[in-house]
């Protein structure tokens, strides 16, 4: 029995390491795309803006001086000085718990220095974990809207030809 409780606690500790501090986003499941193909993908990343009176989450479709563009199904002009806060999600964060777990399991072949080798694994592992996962996560006021721009689908601005109402949003349903 006392084995047991040693490996619940473990897996608990283990758990409870990876869920902490690491960034999260309302992103659609498979909307965005893996890191390595985010320069090949043509629409811009997902962002979440809370405004003094509503809130949109949406693909980022452009920034000029004093509007946010942000599209669901459909496009919305959103003005620069009522947004409280912005969180725009570039690409899919990759999952280290995985590792972090394998990491940890590794550690029962080392025999009784497992009590020194695990929580280093835990320790740095959901460390590096937490970090990796706020990568792609850029935060207003953080960070200016200008900073924003180069993930939009139009980084230059909304084309002045663009037919407004034709804009939509990619497909995620995979």
């Amino acid at each position: 029995m006392q084995n047991h409780n040693i490996s619940f606690n473990v897996a608990s500790a283990i758990f409870c390491c990876l869920l902490i501090s690491c960034a999260t986003t309302n992103a659609p499941t498979h909307w965005l795309s893996e890191p390595d193909q985010t320069a090949l993908d043509a629409y811009g990343g997902w962002i979440d803006v809370r405004c003094r009176n509503s809130r949109i989450a949406g693909e980022l479709i452009a920034i000029s001086e004093d509007t946010v563009f942000v599209a669901d199904s459909t496009l919305h002009a959103v003005v620069s000085t009522d947004i409280l806060s912005a969180r725009l999600a570039i690409y899919h964060a990759s999952s280290m718990g995985g590792y972090v777990f394998l990491g940890v399991l590794s550690t029962l072949s080392n025999g009784g220095f497992l009590i020194f080798t695990a929580p280093m694994w835990l320790i740095g592992g959901s460390t590096a974990a937490s970090s990796r996962s706020h990568d792609p996560i850029i935060d207003y006021p953080d960070k200016t809207l200008d900073e924003f721009t180069r993930f939009a689908r139009y980084p230059q601005g909304l084309p002045s030809s663009l037919d407004r109402g034709a804009v939509r949003i990619k497909s995620w349903h995979r």
